[in-house]
């Protein structure tokens, strides 16, 4: 998510083929109102694109403890604490917005109408790599049909990859890799649910590497993979006091992320994708703990990892 916090802050100026963008929110008028409680702030207004009304769009605090959807006619209504300091604007398809630092004052009545535009700013799948494992010699195709749009392969992705698998490792072009190596960016990603809970864990800083090793242990990762995973996510997770993790595995991998198609089908075959979201405060959120089945590998074998930091204003709550 490193590019989503300047594109905020610019949003308002950007163009596209010349043509200068509206305002990304106007605020329309902030008043005293009788009717709102002390201590609280009413938030109403419009969000459309281009004049036509936005339905169904999220308004809500960073926190998630006040939040709303946009009517059919793209009109909302929120009442928040004054303490609130930012609200933003979501919706799948468009720009997310987010005002900052706004002195939500008590007992004021503040309306604001959001105009977020197209969804230019995307969700970075990082680092995807697949393993593959053989004891006899193989000459394997695969290709990635990806929900998203590559921005890098290593070795270079060309109408798939064409490689030699056996005991020796992954040889592509005659060149030895440890694994196939891929990422991207996709428009949106929101976290599974269960009876509209989330499953996953929220954990803290100080637990962070005994929750993986023990979660990709469970997965069928082994102490090579374990080690490349935890030394890519484990200082991204870290930096947050709290963070709330899910893992997608197999065919909801397959369906929400990336297909393969591979030849000669792999006779064991395990892909995880972890989301994560990182807090400063415990955002007390509900969640289901999640289960994994075991993975035996066994003759051929698939292993892939891959993840995502969804901030918090991505998050469909």
């Amino acid at each position: 998510m490193k590019y989503i916090l300047l594109g905020l802050i610019l949003i308002s100026n950007i163009s596209f083929a010349g043509k200068s963008l509206p305002p990304a929110y106007n605020v329309v008028s902030d008043v005293e109102s009788s009717t709102v409680p002390k201590g609280m702030c009413l938030i109403k207004g419009i969000a459309y694109n281009y004049g036509t009304p936005i339905f169904n769009g999220k308004v809500s605090t960073l926190n998630g403890n006040y939040h709303t959807q946009t009517d059919s006619s793209g009109a909302f209504e929120l009442l928040i604490s004054s303490k609130d300091t930012a609200i933003f604007f979501f919706k799948s398809q468009y720009s997310e917005v987010v005002i900052w630092n706004y002195n939500f004052k008590s007992g004021h009545e503040v309306v604001i109408n959001f105009n977020p535009g197209a969804n230019v700013y995307q969700l970075e799948v990082d680092k995807p790599v697949i393993y593959l494992y053989s004891e006899t010699d193989l000459r394997v195709n695969l290709n990635l049909d990806f929900k998203g749009e590559l921005t890098f392969t290593y070795p270079e992705y060309i109408d798939g990859w064409q490689a030699q698998v056996g005991p020796s490792g992954i040889s592509v072009n005659e060149k030895t890799y440890p694994y196939l190596f891929w990422e991207g960016t996709i428009s949106s990603l929101e976290y599974d649910k269960v009876d509209k809970v989330r499953s996953g864990s929220m954990i803290q800083s100080n637990e962070v590497v005994t929750f993986l090793e023990s979660s990709l242990e469970q997965m069928g990762f082994n102490e090579t993979e374990k080690t490349d995973f935890i030394t890519f996510w484990g200082p991204r997770i870290v930096a947050h006091n709290f963070s709330f993790v899910q893992f997608v595995i197999d065919e909801d991998y397959e369906s929400q992320i990336a297909s393969l198609n591979i030849e000669p089908k792999p006779d064991a075959n395990r892909r995880v994708y972890m989301k994560f979201t990182g807090y400063e405060i415990d955002p007390q959120i509900e969640s289901v703990p999640q289960t994994f089945e075991s993975f035996q590998r066994t003759g051929f074998t698939l292993l892939e990892w891959g993840g995502t930091e969804i901030g918090q204003n991505k998050i469909n709550l």
